[in-house]
Formats: structure tokens, C-alpha cells, sequence
């Protein structure tokens, strides 16, 4: 009777924390589309990029590579790891050939082995935190700003004004683990962002 008390408990504990994220998933997406910055087709074309781009590099390096894509507006940033400088090159040409991409920031450490699990979870949690200040800091547009993290190196990217960059850089700057913080930021004028 205990180990079974036990057993439901934890899954009511478990079901409990799903319904909030499943919630707060939802209601994530529907924000994003409704305060991003970005037309719904752009949206939908940086993710169609992103895709793309992990597929083709996939293909053509297998396990020798691992790298994250992010797309904004066209522009794309490649973060991870690759066992060859000929590759980060081969990255590159890659990704600035996929259709509708403007620029690309590859960012792709070369590296004897790529990282370790507990480099990516401290990666996710940092990106987390990061998300979580921008949300709560005043005059950032956390809902158009993109944050990816490797190696606890943080890059930010979206459309925003100079002030807003500035500021969203800053608080980043301050989350504990962060390394560095890259701004990616496309500059729009105070009266592009109303």
C-alpha cells in the first residue's frame, strides 16, 4: 500500500506539472505570433530556414557535427560543434545557400570532441534564465527576442530598437553562468517598433 500511495502520488505530482507547461506552452506560441515583431510568414519561412539548413548539414556530416540552427528574419546563426575547420567552411556555404537566407553567423566551435551532456543542460538552463529576465525586465520586448546559448555564450536576435538591444543585452550580461552575450539584432527605429 505504501509503494502504491508512493507510485500515485508522484503521478499526480507529475500530471500536475504537465498541465501548467502544456498551458503555458500554448499560450507561449500563440503570444510569439501575436507580439513578434516578424509577419506570420516570416515566422513560418525563419522555421521552414532552420529546417532546412539542420537537414542538409545532417545529411551531408552525420554525427561529426553538431549545431543548433536559428533563423530571424533570413539572417542565420549556426551555433554547436564541428571535429573539422573544413567543415565549419562546408557549414557555411550550406546554410548561405539555402533558399531565403540573407546572411549567416557561424558560430561552430572546432573542437576535439563535441560537448558533453551537462554542457548542453547548463546551456538550456541558461538559456531559461535568460528568457525568464528578459520576460520580467521592464522596456525589453521579450516576445520578439530569440535566445539561443552554446557553451554558455548567449546570442540575441529579433527586431528591435537600439534602446531595446542595449537593455536585453545588458540583463542577459547579468544571468548567472552566462559567458559572453552576442547581439544578432536587426535596428529598427522607435517608430518601426509601434
Amino acid at each position: 500500500p505504501l509503494t502504491l500511495c508512493l507510485a500515485l502520488s508522484s503521478t499526480v505530482v507529475l500530471i500536475q506539472g504537465c498541465v501548467p507547461l502544456m498551458i503555458g506552452g500554448a499560450a507561449a506560441t500563440t503570444g510569439i505570433v501575436a507580439v513578434d515583431r516578424r509577419t506570420v510568414g516570416q515566422q513560418v519561412e525563419d522555421k521552414t530556414i532552420e529546417i532546412k539548413v539542420a537537414n542538409s548539414i545532417r545529411t551531408k556530416f552525420g554525427d561529426s557535427v553538431r549545431v543548433n540552427i536559428t533563423s530571424y528574419q533570413g539572417v542565420v546563426l549556426v551555433t554547436g560543434d564541428s571535429l573539422g575547420n573544413d567543415r565549419k567552411a562546408e557549414i557555411t556555404q550550406i546554410a548561405s545557400q539555402t533558399q531565403s537566407v540573407k546572411s549567416v553567423s557561424n558560430q561552430v566551435n572546432v573542437v576535439k570532441e563535441t560537448a558533453s551532456f551537462g554542457e548542453l543542460s547548463n546551456d538550456t538552463w541558461i538559456t531559461s534564465k535568460v528568457m525568464t529576465t528578459l520576460a520580467t525586465t521592464n522596456e525589453i520586448p521579450s516576445r520578439t527576442i530569440v535566445v539561443a546559448t552554446d557553451r554558455s555564450v548567449v546570442y540575441l536576435m529579433g527586431l528591435v530598437t537600439q534602446r531595446e538591444g542595449d537593455l536585453a543585452a545588458a540583463a542577459a550580461a547579468q544571468v548567472s553562468g552566462v559567458k559572453r552575450v552576442d547581439k544578432l539584432f536587426q535596428v529598427i527605429s522607435p517608430a518601426e517598433a509601434n
